[in-house]
Formats: structure tokens, C-alpha cells, sequence
């Protein structure tokens, strides 16, 4: 049971890790940019949004 749940989170983290960061620094970008100014922050927001965009076209071919 417990080598099941090893193995599978080992699959999971191994596939999706990169995403989840990718995500958290995104996240934490666009916080930091409403901190300093709304307007800021929604076009930081954009660029990244547009950004993400691109980079998961290209990673899914």
C-alpha cells in the first residue's frame, strides 16, 4: 500500500512539478504587481497570461 502511494505520487510530482512551480511564480508575479499599482498589475498580468499561453502551445506541439 505504501509503495503504491510512493510510486504514484513519484509519477505525479514528476510530471506535473515543473507545472506547479511554473504556476506559483506566475501567481506570485502578478500579486506582487497589484501590490505596487493596479494598473500595473493588470498588465503584468496580461503579459503573463499571453506568455503561459505560448509556452504551453509550443510544449504540446
Amino acid at each position: 500500500m505504501i509503495e503504491r502511494f510512493k510510486t504514484i505520487m513519484q509519477a505525479f510530482f514528476g510530471d506535473w512539478l515543473s507545472v506547479i512551480l511554473f504556476l506559483t511564480g506566475v501567481i506570485l508575479l502578478s500579486v506582487a504587481a497589484f501590490a505596487v499599482n493596479l494598473i500595473m498589475g493588470l498588465l503584468v498580468s496580461g503579459i503573463l497570461l499571453i506568455v503561459m499561453a505560448c509556452l504551453l502551445d509550443k510544449e504540446r506541439g
